[in-house]
């Protein structure tokens, strides 16, 4: 039955540019690349995911023991009387940020130390990793280390039976080594240790190579401080948490159990101990203070004693009045001293009438003697007047008369003097008791000031040594029932799950390291593939038609090999049918007899595409002839399963052997080829002789179409000699094996030696994806996509 052909025109290729990334991507191209380097990809798949397996396997696990607490945080700003305001956050944070440091500070570590037993750490020898054995170890050990190079050492024991072991350590370049008895103290210079056996060991002990280390203080803080964390959980609620990483989860658990608890005893010492310095403190100022106040006391009581008063304002006022009351008794003196002056002048003027008109009109003034003898002495002068009236001075009784008068005069004079005196002595009196007066006034405003600011000072101080007296008994109470304000909200857990190393993520990330390996392999190997990996590139770098794409075909040879017959229906012969259709567009106006057909280099598939392509003419019903002109390598009797005769291309020309007897038959009636002959020294030169122009002629007359596997022109010059003389030259790539610098050499052809009649063909296109690319086919009768699969 006569194939019906369906002719599909020749279409350039379509224009990638403006293409979004992903269509820049030649996938044929990227799925060669991976399937190359599948067996790579496995290895780095596996070496990745094994190596995060051997990373698990043989890293310590690193556990993680929480504790929570929550802190009462007094600002101690009340105490003597000031109060603090707690509502502020930054107060709370700025809290309890100082007791996180308090928790992570050399001093609380150092008393921690104290309370735990690291000062020796107990190992077993493993093959790779080593266990700790803390608080499980069957040996312990006493030791006084008198070189300080020796802490932090490891020291090797081996247990040979529960009477004996061997301890070794490294010192310099030479191992020290002794066997010892348990519980025998060995004496060295720079240690003294001894080892025994714990209670319940002395039988069945683990045949284990076992080490202890003897640690610094400063190398158990450093530990502490590396795998010792304090978080704040809520501010608002004052809560922090206490967590502490190890490779041995029980002694994760245990620390953080001391940690917690060291730290609410310790804020319960440092806080008597605060209250037991204020103490002292208060005890300082109440002895100060009664000091004070004692010579304050001492100061009120001189003060009485000097003024015999304490109420220096009725002082003042009483002395006032005082003054007054001399003022007035000394202007009443001055007045009878007057008055007496006067009396005494009017009796030695014998003037005694008005004396005592004097002494009656001064009543107040003169005392009662006085006027006794004034009246008196008035008396005798009116008598002895009387007397004189009838007498005369010498009569006795006038001379008695003036006796009388003389005698009181006398006696008045004396009175007079007397009263005088004692009034001027009262005066003079009166006059000091006021100077005092005025001297004391005078003393008593500053007296008074400082008397008055005594008293307020004492008061305060009274007042003072009050409140301090308060404080010191609310201390001693609270001392006496001293009771923290810190809280363990959540005791030490024991971790049952690492949180290092993580065994998802290490795993995840072994993947991820393979994945971006991978990627990052492939596409290095897809950058740097320089290799034509299918029409796309062809499309894009040839300056010459795209004839058709050959796909690879399922089976490998040797050599180039006819198998169009093999299956005529398979994916190969269909796409050679294809290639065949678009010759006879490119050719349609112009009778296309000659066809050349050539590669870059050897290896590329010209021979093979000659021989299938001449074939699927030949089953076309024309008559085809292969001329094998590739002198130096000739494949084409290999490829239809001839031999390469005496007689060929290259006896023909040198005119050794006849047209006629050198052309050979295939299994295709209408297929006949030439062999190339015996290898001539001169390939380019026959060609390039008119006996080559001479038997095209012939063939000709006798063929309807000539097929000529050329030699590479990438290699010699025969194959250009000989594109000159055809009607359709064929260039052949090989798809994953072809080189892009080979396109230099076909657009040289176009460009530089005008070859207007080449086109291109891909050979070997992976069959993945389709391979027509634009140059469809399709039969009646529906034999639809099968042919790919065949």
């Amino acid at each position: 039955m006569k194939e019906e052909t369906t002719y599909v025109e020749y279409t350039e290729g379509q224009d990638t540019k403006g293409w979004l990334p992903i269509h820049n991507i030649d996938f044929d191209k990227l799925y060669n690349v991976m399937k190359k380097s599948l067996p790579i990809i496995i290895v780095i798949f596996l070496v990745c995911n094994l190596s995060a397996y051997l990373y698990l396997r043989y890293t310590k696990p690193l556990y993680r023991s929480d504790s929570e607490l929550q802190l009462g945080v007094n600002k101690q700003a009340d105490f003597l009387g000031y109060r603090s305001l707690d509502s502020d956050p930054n107060q709370n944070m700025n809290g309890m940020s100082e007791e996180i440091e308090l928790i992570k500070s050399k001093l609380f570590l150092t008393r921690v130390l104290k309370a735990v037993d690291l000062d020796v750490s107990y190992f077993e020898k493993g093959k790779i990793l080593d266990d700790e054995k803390y608080r499980s170890s069957p040996f312990e050990v006493s030791y006084l280390v008198k070189d300080e190079s020796f802490f932090n050492r490891r020291f090797f024991v081996r247990i040979h039976n529960s009477e004996e072991y061997t301890l070794s350590y490294q010192l310099g370049d030479q191992e020290i080594s002794g066997r010892h008895r348990f519980g025998q103290t060995v004496e060295t210079d720079p240690l003294t240790f001894s080892l025994s056996l714990r209670n319940g060991i002395n039988k069945d002990i683990p045949e284990s190579r076992y080490y202890f280390i003897i640690n610094s203080d400063n190398a158990l803080i450093n530990y502490f401080r590396q795998n010792l964390s304090v978080s704040i959980l809520n501010p608002s609620a004052k809560t922090i948490k206490i967590s502490l990483s190890d490779h041995n989860p029980f002694k994760a658990k245990v620390l953080v159990d001391v940690l917690s608890n060291m730290y609410l005893g310790y804020t319960e010492e440092e806080k008597i101990k605060s209250n037991s310095k204020r103490i002292a403190f208060l005890d300082e100022q109440v002895e100060e203070t009664e000091a004070k106040l004692e010579d304050f006391e001492s100061y009120f009581e001189n003060f009485t004693i000097d003024y015999k008063t304490t109420n220096l304002a009725g002082d003042i006022n009483r002395t006032i009045i005082m003054m007054e009351a001399i003022d007035s008794q000394r202007v009443q003196l001055r007045k009878q001293l007057s008055s007496i002056t006067s009396l005494a002048s009017r009796i030695e003027a014998e003037d005694s009438y008005f004396a005592q008109s004097l002494v009656n009109r001064q009543d107040g003034n003169f005392p009662a003697e006085l006027k006794g003898l004034v009246e008196e002495l008035n008396t005798l002068t009116s008598e002895k007047e009387i007397l004189l009236a009838s007498q005369n001075e010498n009569t006795q009784a006038v001379q008695l008369r003036n006796k009388k008068i003389s005698a009181v005069k006398e006696e008045l004079a004396n009175a007079i003097q007397g009263y005088e005196s004692g009034i001027r002595k009262e005066l003079n009196n009166l006059q000091n008791r006021q100077k005092q007066l005025q001297s004391t006034f005078v003393r008593l405003p500053s007296k008074g000031t400082e008397f008055n600011k005594s008293q307020r000072n004492y008061q305060q101080l009274l007042g003072f040594l009050l409140n301090l007296q308060s404080k010191k008994i609310e201390l001693e109470i609270e001392n006496a029932g001293t009771t923290t304000d810190f809280k363990i909200l959540s005791s030490a857990s024991l971790p049952s799950a690492p949180i290092s190393p993580d065994k998802w993520v290490i795993h995840g990330l072994g993947f991820m390291v393979s994945m971006m390996l991978t990627v990052l392999f492939v596409g290095s190997l897809y950058t740097l593939d320089n290799k034509v990996n299918g029409v796309i590139v062809v499309e894009e770098m040839a300056h010459a038609p795209l004839l058709g794409a050959l796909p690879q075909t399922n089976n490998k040879y040797p050599t180039a090999r006819m198998i169009v017959t093999d299956n005529p229906r398979s994916a190969f012969s269909e796409s050679l049918r294809s290639i065949r259709t678009n010759m006879e567009f490119v050719g349609a106006r112009q009778n296309t007899r000659l066809i050349s057909i050539t590669s870059t280099v050897s290896g590329e598939g010209k021979t093979f595409v000659a021989v299938n392509l001449a074939a699927v003419i030949a089953l076309s019903k024309k008559k085809v002839i292969i001329l094998d002109l590739d002198m130096r390598k000739p494949k084409v009797h290999l490829a239809l399963d001839g031999e390469n005769a005496s007689e060929g291309i290259s006896t023909i020309l040198i005119g050794k052997h006849s047209l006629e007897s050198s052309i050979k038959k295939t299994a295709i009636p209408n297929l006949d080829y030439i062999p190339a002959g015996p290898t001539p020294p001169n390939p380019s030169e026959l060609v390039m002789n008119s006996d080559f122009d001479a038997i095209l002629s012939k063939l000709k007359e006798r063929y309807d179409v000539i097929v000529m596997d050329t030699p590479p022109v990438g290699l010699v010059t025969d194959g250009i000699l000989i594109m000159q003389k055809v009607d359709l030259a064929l260039y052949v790539f090989r798809a994953n094996y072809s080189r892009k610098a080979y396109f230099n050499t076909l657009n040289r052809l176009v460009n530089v030696n005008q070859f207007t009649n080449l086109s291109v063909i891909v050979n070997g296109v992976s069959r993945r994806k389709g391979y027509g690319y634009g140059y469809g086919y399709g039969y009646g009768g529906g034999y639809g996509h099968g042919y790919f699969e065949q």
